[in-house]
């Protein structure tokens, strides 16, 4: 398992459990004691969790958002199973937006089943996933960098917007509400999701 992967195991039994011991991580992921520690460290530091004595906590929340790497941690197989799904809604030929989220990045994985797509992203982990896959154009908003969530926000980033059409839109949203519908934690964001809701 690489770094990477145990470290996203690790924020996931995190997430479930809300504390983690470095003895019981060592043996769930069959590895040193020593390498948990420093998997924790490396987490700490990127503001994931807190260390404590012989493990660590979650973190507690300084806003609403949430890490991108901590994110993607989250019900990472039922996101997995939702890219697949909406990747079917893509014919080849289809002109596809894709915003920013970890969900949304799981279609973007799966989209790479298809021929002559065309994505517009103003994710720039999903341009540098889908660069090499040649039967998919992408097309990158520009704007300002939310380093964080790897995306591209106003200013400029919408000025494409108005000169294309997408056949679909995938929309990543904080939450779902019965009454206002997609929500999301940050305002550059929602409106790059708004602008690109108005092109598809």
């Amino acid at each position: 398992m690489f770094p990477e992967e145990r470290r996203k195991a690790i924020l996931q039994i995190m997430n479930k459990e809300g504390r983690c011991r470095v003895a019981s991580l060592a043996d769930k992921l069959a590895v040193s004691e020593v390498t948990i520690r420093m998997d924790l460290d490396v987490l700490e530091k990127q503001g994931l969790l807190r260390r404590t004595h012989g493990g660590a906590i979650q973190n507690p929340k300084t806003g609403f958002e949430r890490a991108y790497q901590e994110e993607e941690a989250s019900f990472h197989e039922e996101k997995k199973r939702i890219g697949w799904h909406a990747a079917e809604l893509v014919s080849d030929g289809d002109m596809v937006i894709l915003d920013v989220g970890t969900t949304v990045m799981e279609v973007a994985r799966h989209l790479v089943r298809h021929k002559n797509i065309t994505v517009l992203t103003n994710a720039l982990n999903v341009a540098a996933f889908l660069e090499n896959y040649r039967e998919i154009s992408v097309i990158v908003t520009g704007g300002r960098l939310r380093a964080t969530q790897h995306s591209l926000v106003n200013p400029y980033a919408n000025l494409i917007l108005d000169k294309l059409y997408a056949d679909v839109a995938f929309i990543g949203a904080s939450g779902i509400d019965a009454h206002y519908g997609g929500t999301n934690v940050n305002i550059p964001e929602a409106e790059m999701k708004i602008g690109f809701i108005n092109a598809s």
